[in-house]
C-alpha cells in the first residue's frame, strides 16, 4: 500500500511539474497569461511582475551581445526608431523596454529616464540617433535588417529584426538579458 501511494505522489508531483503555462528558467518563474508571458524577477529587493509577450525559451536563437552594463549604466536612455516604420509591432518591441528601463512608478524597474524618439524628422517628435550615444547617454535604435539580432556599435545598442514582429522578439530578449533572466 506504501509502494502505490508514494507512486501515486511521484505521477501526482511530475504531473504539476510538466505545466506547459510555467516553467521555471534559470531560476525565475515564466507564466503563461492571455497576452504572452510574465516573469517574476526582483529588483532592490522587491518582487516585479514583468509581462512580456514571449517567453524566454523562445528567444534563445536571437544572437545578442547582451549589451546589459551599456543600458543600466547610462544616465539617459533614447529608445529610437525610423518613422517610416510607424507599424503596432514597433511601438509593442518600444513599450516592452520603455516599461522597464524607465522612471514610471508603476512598473519601471531601473528608474532609468527613458525617451522614445524618432531618428529623422517630422516636425513632432523628438530626433536621436546613434550619433547622440556616449558614455552617459545610451541610444537603443530599433530597425530592419537581414537577421534578427542585438549588438552594439560604441555606445548605441542596435535591436535590428528581419520583421516589425520579430523586433518585439528581440527586444523582450533584451528586456529579459536587463532583468537577468537570460544571460
Amino acid at each position: 500500500m506504501k509502494k502505490i501511494l508514494i507512486i501515486l505522489l511521484l505521477l501526482l508531483f511530475i504531473a504539476g511539474c510538466s505545466d506547459p503555462n510555467r516553467y521555471i528558467y534559470n531560476g525565475y518563474t515564466i507564466t503563461k497569461h492571455e497576452f504572452g508571458w510574465a516573469a517574476t524577477v526582483y529588483a532592490n529587493e522587491q518582487p516585479h511582475i514583468v509581462y512580456l509577450h514571449h517567453g524566454p525559451k523562445e528567444l534563445e536563437d536571437i544572437q545578442s551581445e547582451n549589451p546589459k552594463n551599456k543600458i543600466l549604466d547610462a544616465k539617459q536612455i533614447y529608445a529610437t526608431f525610423s518613422p517610416s516604420m510607424p507599424g503596432a509591432p514597433t511601438a509593442l518591441a518600444v513599450i516592452d523596454l520603455v516599461k522597464v528601463t524607465g522612471t514610471n512608478p508603476e512598473w519601471g524597474i531601473f528608474k532609468i529616464p527613458t525617451k522614445p524618439t524618432i531618428t529623422e524628422p517630422d516636425g513632432i517628435n523628438e530626433v536621436k540617433t546613434c550619433n547622440d550615444a556616449s558614455k552617459e547617454v545610451t541610444v537603443i535604435l530599433f530597425k530592419l535588417g537581414d537577421k534578427t539580432k542585438i549588438y552594439s556599435e560604441n555606445h548605441c545598442v542596435i535591436i535590428e529584426s528581419e520583421t516589425e514582429e520579430d523586433l518585439i522578439k528581440a527586444s523582450n530578449r533584451l528586456v529579459y538579458e536587463l532583468l537577468g533572466v537570460i544571460e
